[in-house]
């Protein structure tokens, strides 16, 4: 297999391919960062209830429509 055969997509090729690496890595430190704020808020802070609770209501928001009229009638009419 020759080097001359394979071919680079074009994103790639020359100053695209920094570009790209640099984007990927920016990306990539972002996403660390974010998971080590939600860890440490998690783990030291004592902020799971408040996450906890948050997603709960936001869940029970969701799922249980029980005041919305709009809901009920369809309900009824099956």
């Amino acid at each position: 297999m020759s080097h001359a055969a394979h071919h680079d997509p074009a994103i790639l090729q020359g100053a695209r391919r920094v570009r790209y690496l640099k984007l990927i890595a920016l990306f990539k430190i972002f996403k660390g960062v974010l998971l080590l704020l939600l860890s440490v808020s998690l783990l030291f802070l004592n902020a799971r209830t408040g996450w906890m609770d948050a997603l709960w209501s936001w869940t029970a928001d969701q799922i249980l429509l029980e005041h919305s009229r709009a809901v009920m009638y369809l309900l009824h009419k099956l």
